[in-house]
């Protein structure tokens, strides 16, 4: 989606990354229903409600309360009931089933220079939190 990388799902939700003319199963990742890629990094939600990151890190964008990176698929703190799955730039959201019934809440994480994670800062986080 951002410079030539390519992500996609094969029909047992493993992930399959193309660039340059070659592909490569993320093996270390199944049962996935949506895949999304940043400028360097990409996510993956999984059908149990979690969401594994990996690549770039430098602003946080894997949600691992960490700035380092990781080629290694990682899991997203805090996520448990995630059902929809978006990812920007340098930066991820994902809608989560919300405590009160018939409700929905949205959780982000990384670069935050312009506000992307809605919670009316312009503070980086390396761990979801709750647009406002």
């Amino acid at each position: 989606r951002f410079g030539s990388l390519v992500m996609a799902l094969i029909e047992d939700g493993v992930p399959v990354a193309f660039q340059a003319g070659q592909f490569k199963e993320i093996t270390s990742v199944n049962q996935a229903i949506d895949v999304d890629s940043g400028q360097g990094h990409v996510c993956t939600l999984i059908n149990n409600g979690t969401v594994k990151c990996w690549g770039s890190n430098s602003y946080g964008q894997l949600g691992i309360n960490s700035k380092t990176s990781s080629s290694n698929p990682q899991s997203v703190l805090n996520i448990s009931s995630a059902w929809q799955l978006a990812v920007g730039k340098n930066h991820a959201c994902v809608m989560i089933t919300s405590n009160n019934p018939g409700t929905n809440d949205i959780q982000c994480w990384g670069l935050n220079k312009d506000g992307q994670l809605g919670n009316g800062t312009n503070v980086n986080s390396s761990v979801p939190v709750f647009v406002k």
